[in-house]
């Protein structure tokens, strides 16, 4: 998608409300674009990849597909979501944990890494099954304690998840994006992120992702 708007002058100082009120009306602009034009995101994303008829699988169903998601087209992750649905059954924390890597590995590939995401997924599943009843942590410091999550995957999944706005999740697209748009002038996705949040209202914070990228 290719949107024309201007940037941001360079070297701005500290972010005023007139400035805010200018990325703002930027953003605006954007999400008004959004509505009319689809990106993948809208149908292969880690939020819409998981079955709603269970709650507590769609819940797990998020969580690996997250795991998943690093460096891989969410087309690829999407595609490798539903092989794993062949598992004996189903793609759920038991049948999961039960697993042998090597198995879940050829079901994942081409999913980038796939041998250590192979790996992190079976081990999450056992926690899920061990210490959650085959669910998922519901809290950031727990689901950060699980191998291969990370804090954006955490913000995603508490917000998908359990509908909890911890934070804004900034991947390396946003991050790019928003530091080209001159919104921040920042070195990495969880300072651009700090950034955000003195930027946006937090009713907001859900919609930066999906409408950047």
């Amino acid at each position: 998608m290719f949107v024309k708007f201007t940037l941001m002058e360079e070297n701005s100082p500290p972010i005023d409300e007139d400035r805010k009120r200018r990325i703002l009306a930027q953003f605006r602009k954007i999400a008004a674009y959004r509505e009319t034009h689809s990106a993948p995101v809208d149908t292969q994303g880690c939020d819409v990849v998981g079955d709603t008829s269970d709650p507590k699988t769609y819940r797990f169903q998020t969580l690996i597909a997250l795991m998943l998601s690093p460096q891989t087209q969410d087309a690829t992750t999407m595609r490798a979501i539903g092989r794993l649905r062949t598992l004996p059954g189903g793609l759920i924390a038991k049948s999961l944990a039960e697993s042998d890597p090597s198995l879940v590995e050829s079901l994942i590939r081409p999913v980038r890494f796939a041998h250590t995401k192979s790996a992190n997924i079976v081990e999450a599943a056992k926690l899920c099954v061990n210490s959650y009843d085959g669910d998922i942590p519901n809290t950031m410091e727990e689901l950060m304690s699980i191998k291969g999550v990370g804090i954006k995957m955490s913000t995603l999944a508490m917000n998908v998840c359990w509908g909890f706005q911890v934070g804004i999740s900034v991947d390396p697209h946003v991050h790019r994006i928003a530091n080209r748009l001159m919104w921040v002038d920042e070195p990495t996705p969880d300072k651009t992120e700090m950034a955000l949040r003195e930027i946006f209202p937090k009713d907001l914070w859900d919609t930066i992702s999906t409408n950047l990228v």
